[in-house]
């Protein structure tokens, strides 16, 4: 009986002291619209008077979940267990593409789906790299990508831009990594937006 009891009072204190833990809290984390001050380009961008469908983002599998990546060495990268993209990233960087056009009328319109008509544009986006870089000196975000737009009805890539950035994070956490790939990205949206508007309309 004293043993029954001596067991009963140990599996209770037990249970009692896990509850008493604190358990990791998951976080996550989103890809957005930078803040408007930091939305002030130097130049302005002209209009290209053409319809332009835009391509949901493509990336690459290592880095399309909603795991956030973790490279330490040039092949091998880890995927953090407390910290996520609220939503897999093509989602929110489709977003944000269709935004920028709108804000900046680089296009007449555009749209991710056309009913009624063929518009004369697609603008594709591929993600090699989307990842935190562990560098000796500290976090690195890092951002590979490639846009294109392509000539709908000639069925040919017109124009290419790809980027590859690094930008060392202020501080060692995913809030500030997700707040530099936003930048990052908005910011090559707009260096490819300078290339289009040079296109000549036929």
């Amino acid at each position: 009986m004293k043993k029954i009891i001596l067991f009963s009072l140990i599996f209770f204190a037990f249970i009692y002291g896990c509850r008493q833990q604190k358990q990791a809290t998951k976080r996550y984390y989103v890809i957005e619209i930078p803040a408007e001050k930091n939305m002030a380009f130097k130049d302005s961008l002209t209009t290209i008077n053409k319809y332009c469908e835009i391509v949901p983002a493509n990336i690459f599998p290592a880095f399309a979940s909603h795991r956030i990546a973790l490279r330490g060495n040039t092949h091998e990268i880890e995927y953090f267990n407390n910290h996520e993209w609220a939503t897999r990233p093509s989602d929110n960087l489709t977003t944000i593409t269709i935004n920028f056009f709108d804000r900046y009328k680089v296009f007449k319109e555009v749209d991710t789906r056309y009913w009624k008509i063929i518009p004369e544009y697609l603008f594709e986006t591929t993600i090699y790299r989307l990842e935190i870089v562990d560098d000796k000196e500290g976090f690195l975000a890092h951002l590979n990508l490639e846009f294109r737009l392509v000539d709908k009805h000639k069925n040919e890539i017109i124009l290419k831009h790809t980027a590859d950035k690094y930008q060392p994070l202020e501080k060692r956490t995913i809030n500030h990594f997700a707040a530099a790939i936003s930048q990052m990205f908005y910011n090559e949206l707009y260096n490819v937006s300078k290339k289009i508007t040079t296109i000549s309309e036929p």
